[in-house]
């Protein structure tokens, strides 16, 4: 899923991991860098599967790039609403 088309501005994004070590790390890192924020930490204290971070556009563009090129197993995207029936139509 690409990521938000302006680099300008901010918005949240979730970042996934079936290695909970290298999301571990990861999220460790997140802590001394002023534009981003935690949000939220999902699945078991020792075993986490995914992070909620805000973070401005162009850093998220920036970490997609990272993730892409060193062949983590880290993946990002937009923090979409999700909704039980999103596309179904009510005839």
């Amino acid at each position: 899923m690409p990521l938000a088309d302006s680099k300008h501005g901010s918005g949240r994004y979730i970042v996934r991991s079936e290695d909970s070590k290298q999301l571990s790390e990861f999220i460790k890192n997140t802590e001394g860098d002023d534009c981003m924020k935690l949000l939220d930490v999902i699945g078991p204290a020792e075993q986490p599967h995914t992070a909620v971070i805000e973070m401005p556009h162009e850093k998220a563009h920036s970490l997609e790039e990272q993730f892409r090129n060193a062949k983590t197993r880290l993946i990002i995207e937009p923090d979409r609403p999700l909704s039980l029936f999103d596309g179904v139509k009510n005839e």
